[in-house]
């Protein structure tokens, strides 16, 4: 079964706002969006408040929608942030652009406003989460004082709560990531038929790399957790 995420509005949040039902409305099962983009808009807010309200308007209709917004890698409003001469850095600073997008949303409390906020982070990996909630709530913790941040629960719990990452070749360290951030909300994703995916051994790598996996776990990363965000019926 093929789950369809609209591409129309993806850089710009009015539009995509406007044209939501619609989509909600032909059966497209997530909201998408610029990775850079929330954390642009939403950076500009106390200059003119104009981005930030026309965001929170999606926001908030993507939440009483049920359907999640994807913030997939290489989206970003500048491009794609890849430089070919010097490919492998360019590739190794990709996980920066989502990190910092969900620290904007954490700490400019998004999902203190909006909890019904579904985020999918896409194709991002999930081994530097664990990292990500600690240093989170650290920074709140020792620095919050610097910016007036008030919110009612720990970053890390909003991420906990609002967030859901998927990954295609981490193994030992996917599953450290299970540990701590919890299996409900990490998703193996084989990319086929891109160069960077498990296909055509997709199978034996479920079968090696979620060996020490509970079997419900197993079945929540391989399939359980996208069958429950994107509401499909199996």
């Amino acid at each position: 079964m093929n789950v369809p995420i609209p591409m129309a509005g993806a850089f710009g949040a009015g539009v995509t706002a406007e044209e939501l039902p619609n989509h909600n409305k032909k059966g497209f099962a997530a909201a998408p969006a610029s990775v850079w983009d929330p954390a642009e808009r939403l950076k500009e807010q106390d200059r003119d408040g104009v981005a930030a309200e026309v965001l929170y308007t999606t926001f908030g209709m993507i939440g009483d929608l049920n359907m999640p917004l994807s913030l997939h890698i290489l989206t970003g409003r500048g491009g794609t942030g890849i430089n070919f001469n010097t490919f492998l850095t360019s590739y190794m600073s990709l996980p920066a652009e989502i990190q910092r997008t969900l620290s904007i949303m954490i700490f400019g409390g998004v999902f203190e406003r909006f909890p019904k906020l579904q985020i999918v982070s896409a194709e991002n990996d999930v081994s530097w989460i664990p990292h990500f909630l600690y240093r989170l709530d650290h920074a709140y913790d020792r620095f919050r004082h610097f910016e007036g941040v008030n919110l009612s629960m720990l970053p890390s719990e909003y991420m906990k709560r609002n967030v859901v990452a998927t990954f295609q070749f981490e193994q030992a360290t996917a599953d450290f990531t299970r540990q701590l951030f919890g299996a409900e909300h990490i998703m193996w994703s084989a990319d086929y038929p891109h160069t960077d995916s498990t296909w055509p051994h997709s199978r034996e790598f479920i079968d090696e790399a979620f060996k020490d996996m509970p079997e419900e776990d197993i079945q929540k990363v391989v399939g359980g957790n996208v069958a429950r965000i994107y509401s499909v019926n199996v």
